[in-house]
């Protein structure tokens, strides 16, 4: 919900509905606070700058093992052809890529949010359809399963 909140003005400006759904479970994510922010932020940047009408849905919930947090972020932006889908996680990378391109950006967004997620013990999925819309699937380690993979950690190289 922070992460959403700078993007409130634009949200307005450009007329999208924004839904939240939170599962209230009482589960927790341990991690780098600033990176997940930085990884939200990124995911919504692109569904907002890519989505011109329409809404944007955001909903959390543990993961069906409840051994992560699966957030959803989905909107009915103008999605990606097939062709371009293997490279949108490489760096520099743009799914438009004439000489008038009508979206700004340097391609850095998906790439940055993705090795963020891999980083922090996450992960970070695309699936999309051109004129249709985006899903990008975030997933991140549970308190229970943080704690698991630290111990496993520290024996590993203590």
């Amino acid at each position: 919900r922070e992460a959403v909140k700078r993007y409130e003005r634009i949200l307005d400006e450009k007329g999208l509905a924004l839904s939240i759904e939170v599962a209230d479970t009482g589960m927790s994510i341990i991690s780098d606070r600033s990176k997940v922010e930085r990884i939200f932020q990124n995911v919504l940047n692109n569904a907002i700058k890519f989505t011109s009408q329409g809404e944007i849905r955001i909903k959390a919930h543990p993961a069906a093992d409840h051994s992560s947090i699966e957030f959803d972020v989905t909107d009915t932006g103008i999605g990606i052809e097939k062709n371009k889908m293997d490279s949108i996680f490489e760096p520099f990378q743009q799914v438009d890529t004439s000489s008038h391109r009508s979206f700004s950006g340097l391609g850095l967004g998906l790439t940055v949010a993705r090795r963020m997620a891999e980083l922090i013990g996450g992960m970070l999925e695309i699936s999309s359809e051109a004129g249709k819309g985006t899903r990008v699937l975030m997933k991140f380690p549970s308190q229970a399963s943080a704690a698991t993979s630290l111990l496993t950690e520290q024996r590993k190289y203590g």
